[in-house]
């Protein structure tokens, strides 16, 4: 369908705009607005999440001892909290990793 003419014809033509498209004003800091977005999104939903998963906990904990059984006790709260600790520690270091590691700038 295509010839390799074509297609080389086509490849430097994309070569030669490479330049003026990377030198356009700023293009890099839109990425870096749309990532810090993105993650402040993501810590978002990921904290909405840990507060209803707790909230839900403590509801099951408390029908649990109105009914009088112990199908939900304060030690499974407890260890709901434990998960979300562990799970919150876990982003905090990797956001603190890739602050040193991933970014060029430990700043």
């Amino acid at each position: 369908m295509f010839s390799k003419q074509y297609f080389a014809r086509l490849m430097a033509a994309a070569f030669l705009c490479a330049p003026a498209l990377s030198m356009a004003a700023s293009w890099d800091q839109t990425l870096v607005e749309y990532g810090n977005g993105l993650r402040i999104g993501l810590y978002a939903i990921g904290g909405t999440i840990a507060l209803s998963t707790l909230v839900w906990s403590g509801i099951r904990w408390l029908l649990a001892r109105a009914n009088g059984d112990q199908s939900q006790t304060f030690m499974d709260y407890i260890q709901q909290v434990l998960v979300i600790m562990a799970v919150g520690a876990a982003i905090v270091i990797a956001a603190g990793a890739w602050q040193v590691f991933g970014s060029g700038s430990p700043v």
